[in-house]
């Protein structure tokens, strides 16, 4: 789609480097191959990298207000725009072009930090008002674009969609968070806030940041989350039609385009049930509901040390992990299932200095956190809730942003219409999981258009033979990578544990592919932090 990049002096008003900032900018062109645009002033800095989609000859970014004191440069789509426009123009603004990017700027004249709410869509943008002498950055509410910052020692903001773009500025720290790194051996990614670099952030998905010159960087603030309110209760065959329409309604307004449209099909599984995992857990929870967490932990979790780990077995073979997860409570049950590496685990994989490093920081803390401010009262919600909140955004939209930008595509995720998410949050548990059916009311409502067999098939996910392909043709480049100096040179894991893990997998006794893929990724990371380190270019950091 886009690309956005700058830099704000906090304090002073001094010169921007016009070679830093077109660097930052650059680094980021398959994000934007239609065009570039920069905005400097003192102590500001904006750029941009164009994918035309809407407006193609006036689109243009940095984008400003009539008198030039408002700029943005956005990454996104507001699908709502023409009535906003509409909206706009009867306060008395006036618009230039018909692309949704003038939107923004006459918004935030009307409705200040507001004007988030106002926005139909997916953005990521960054805001300078000169009348006050503020930055106000923006993240859309499920986190669809992606927006990273870090404050400086100098005194500078500085912000991109892309981490490597911020890694052009010698001013930023490169040393490696060790909690981002518990994070990314527990989940396979590192969740909202934290990235690996302790200095740089994500903006978490319906967040803004406003920082004014001359006072302490501002926080992120909240602006939307999933209410999951209970909606008005209407019957199943109501429900299932009103889906329909709503969807209908959120793909209509995707549709807007100057350049031809294609379309692939998922199923946006964390709105309406759709892992089988929620499945399991909910089984799990019934169990649980029927003894005291103290007498669970005694019994189940002896039994879930003594039996035996059996990866190569049906899933209700694998007792091992569901007296595991029988012996802790729901949040910790769920972080234990869906985490890459148990905790055991983990504790073997780091390294003395890496465990000290952590004090004591333990990565089910990201879901604790976000269960505190669960709506919801239902163990399906939460466990939902839990998923929006990081899976969705940390895993699977980051990978669909990198694997599309990097090929200078947009896509568009109807089924993240948020107002469609607050309304299907809102539908009884009963109509997303009914007897072992994940997504019940969605196929219900897909029933005419759909022929059975495709609708109620087992579901089937994007996964590769990883396993296989680490005891086959992959198998040597695992090898180097694991025995490489990088991951020696880092300091974080015990060598030893590594190797073991390799030889287990190796002979077949254990599948190990996750945590293995994970060190894998690891490893390269190092190798090209290393190159780039050494004053080689910047944008070779993944």
């Amino acid at each position: 789609m886009c690309a956005i990049a700058g830099l704000f002096d906090l304090y002073h008003p001094s010169d921007i480097d016009a070679g830093l900032l077109q660097r930052m900018t650059d680094i980021q062109a398959h994000r934007g191959p239609d065009g570039v645009g920069m905005h400097r002033e003192p102590g500001v800095g904006l750029g941009h990298r164009r994918l035309a989609i809407i407006d193609i000859g006036g689109g243009r970014q940095p984008l400003f207000n009539e008198d030039h004191s408002v700029a943005v440069v956005y990454n996104g789509e507001i699908y709502n725009f023409p009535a906003l426009m509409r909206e706009l123009q009867q306060f008395g603004h006036s618009f230039r072009t018909h692309c949704d990017t003038e939107v923004i700027v006459h918004a935030w004249e009307q409705w200040g930090e507001r004007c988030v709410e106002h926005f139909r869509g997916m953005f990521a943008f960054a805001l300078w008002d000169r009348r006050q002498h503020s930055l106000f950055l923006a993240r859309d509410r499920l986190g669809i674009k992606p927006l990273h910052y870090a404050v400086l020692e100098n005194g500078q903001l500085i912000f991109a969609s892309e981490i490597k773009a911020l890694l052009a500025h010698d001013g930023l720290r490169r040393d490696l968070d060790p909690l981002a790194v518990e994070e990314y051996f527990a989940y396979g990614y590192i969740p909202e806030p934290r990235t690996v670099f302790r200095q740089i952030r994500k903006l978490e998905p319906g967040h803004t940041l406003l920082t004014r010159r001359g006072a302490a960087p501002g926080q992120p603030r909240r602006y939307w989350d999933v209410p999951f309110k209970p909606a008005t209760l209407i019957s199943p065959a109501h429900a299932a039609d009103e889906l329909i329409a709503r969807l209908r309604e959120a793909v209509r307004i995707r549709l807007v385009a100057e350049v031809p449209l294609g379309a692939f099909l998922s199923g946006g599984d964390e709105n309406l049930a759709g892992y089988r995992r929620y499945r399991w857990h909910l089984h799990e929870e019934r169990l649980r509901a029927m003894l005291p967490l103290l007498v669970r932990r005694s019994v189940f979790g002896a039994l879930g040390r003594l039996y035996p780990k059996a990866d190569w077995a049906p899933r209700p073979l694998r007792a091992k992990t569901t007296f595991e997860a029988l012996a802790r409570d729901s949040v910790a049950a769920y972080f234990h299932g869906v985490s890459i590496m148990s905790d055991q685990m983990r504790e073997r994989l780091f390294s003395p200095k890496q465990r000290h490093d952590l004090g004591g920081y333990h990565a089910v803390e990201v879901q604790r956190r976000h269960a505190a401010a669960c709506p919801a009262g239902d163990a399906l919600s939460l466990v939902q809730y839990l998923d929006l909140k990081t899976y969705l955004p940390g895993d699977i939209l980051t990978k669909v942003d990198r694997a599309s930008m990097a090929h200078g595509l947009e896509v568009r995720v109807p089924l993240l219409d948020h107002q469609l998410v607050e309304w299907m949050s809102g539908l009884p548990p009963s109509l997303k999981l009914r007897g072992g059916v994940g997504k019940y009311l969605f196929k219900k409502g897909l029933e005419p258009y759909l022929p059975t067999e495709l609708l109620y098939r087992d579901k089937m996910g994007f996964s590769v033979p990883l396993a296989d392909w680490f005891r086959g043709p992959l198998r040597s480049r695992l090898q180097r990578s694991l025995t490489s100096p990088a991951l020696a040179d880092c300091g974080m894991f015990d060598l030893d544990y590594v190797q073991e893990l390799l030889r287990q997998h190796q002979s077949g006794r254990r599948d190990h592919s996750a945590p293995l893929w994970s060190l894998l990724m690891f490893e390269s990371f190092l190798r090209r932090l290393q190159r780039t380190t050494a004053q080689e270019p910047a944008e070779q950091v993944a």
